[in-house]
C-alpha cells in the first residue's frame, strides 16, 4: 500500500522484538521525508486494523523487549556533491560532515525532549539493548548514539550519519528542524568533533565512561525539559510559540505521570511497607 501511495520502501524485516518490524523508507529532503513518514504512520495502523491486529508506534511498549527507534540517516548536498564525503578523509567523511557529527553531539540532550517526547520514551533510551544512552559516535558501532556507516567503494554520493536517538513516536518535523539545526552549528561554529566510541558503551562501567568522558542522555523526560529549556539552539529554531507549547505539553505529561502511583511499586511495597 505504501508503494501504491508512492512511498518508496527499500527493506521491510522483522527485528529482535514479537511483532517488532523495522522498515526503511527511500531517503528523501527533509519535509517530504517527514511527510512520508506521518503517511506511513496511518497506513501501517490501517493495514493491522485491516488484519485483525493492532500496529503501535510507542517506543517501549514491553519491558522485556527491545524498544522501537526511528534510526535516521543524514547527508548534506552542496549541489550535486555530497558534502559529507571525502575519499581522503577517515571512514571517508569530510571536515564538514565532522563538524556536523560534533554539532548532533554537543546539542543532543538539549533535544532530546523533541527526539524521545513521551514519558515512555526514556524506558527505550534506558532500558537496555540497542538504544543509545550516552553522547558518543563510532564507526559502525551500533552503541553509539550517531554512527558513521561503513563506505562502500564508489557510493561517495551515499556518505551519511546516523541518528540513533529518535524514537518511533517522535514528531518527525520537529526533530528534523532540530537535528539539521544541531549540525549545521557545528559547521558555522567549527564544533572539533571528540575520539570516536570504539567499543561497546553498553558494556562499559559507569567509572570507564566517565572516565572518557562519554556524557548521558536525559534520563527522564523531565531532565530532558530542563535541559531543553535552557537552549538557545532550542528556542531559536521552533520558534517561541512552539517552543513554549511543547514545554507546556510535556510537562502536563509528566505531572500526569508522576502523579501516578505504578503497579512496579504495588508489587515492590504493598506488602512490605
Amino acid at each position: 500500500m505504501l508503494e501504491d501511495l508512492g512511498i518508496s520502501v527499500e527493506f521491510s524485516h522483522h527485528e529482535a522484538g514479537p511483532g517488532q518490524n523495522e522498515i526503511d523508507l527511500r531517503y528523501a529532503d527533509a519535509l517530504t521525508t517527514a511527510d512520508n513518514i506521518m503517511t506511513f504512520r496511518t497506513v501501517v495502523k490501517e493495514v493491522a486494523i485491516e488484519q485483525g491486529v493492532y500496529a503501535t508506534f510507542m517506543p517501549k511498549p514491553f519491558s522485556e523487549h527491545p524498544g522501537s527507534g526511528m534510526h535516521t540517516h543524514v547527508s548534506l548536498f552542496e549541489g550535486d556533491a555530497n558534502a559529507f564525503f571525502d575519499a581522503g578523509g577517515e571512514y571517508q567523511l569530510s571536515q564538514i560532515g565532522r563538524q556536523f557529527v560534533a554539532g548532533l553531539l554537543t546539542h543532543a540532550p538539549e533535544i532530546t525532549a523533541v527526539t524521545n517526547q513521551f514519558v515512555n520514551s526514556y524506558k527505550r533510551l534506558w532500558g537496555g539493548d540497542e538504544a543509545p544512552s550516552y553522547v558518543t559516535w563510532g564507526h559502525n558501532n551500533r552503541s553509539a548514539l550517531v554512527r558513521v556507516p561503513l563506505y562502500k567503494p564508489g557510493k561517495g554520493q551515499s556518505a551519511r550519519v546516523e541518528y540513533r536517538g529518535i524514537d518511533s513516536a517522535a514528531n518527525p518535523y520537529l526533530s528534523y528542524a532540530l537535528l539539521l539545526a544541531a549540525g549545521l552549528k557545528g559547521i558555522e561554529e567549527g564544533y572539533e568533533l571528540p575520539p570516536e566510541a570504539d567499543s561497546d558503551v553498553f558494556n562499559m562501567t559507569n567509572a570507564e565512561r566517565r572516565a572518557l568522558g562519554y556524557q548521558a542522555l536525559p534520563s527522564s523526560l523531565d531532565r530532558a525539559l530542563l535541559i531543553m529549556e535552557e537552549s538557545e539552539l532550542v528556542a531559536e529554531t521552533l520558534g517561541e510559540q512552539v517552543f513554549n507549547y511543547v514545554l507546556l505539553n510535556k510537562r502536563r505529561e509528566w505531572a500526569g505521570y508522576r502523579s501516578q502511583v505504578t503497579p512496579f511499586e504495588l508489587e515492590a511495597n504493598l506488602e512490605a511497607l
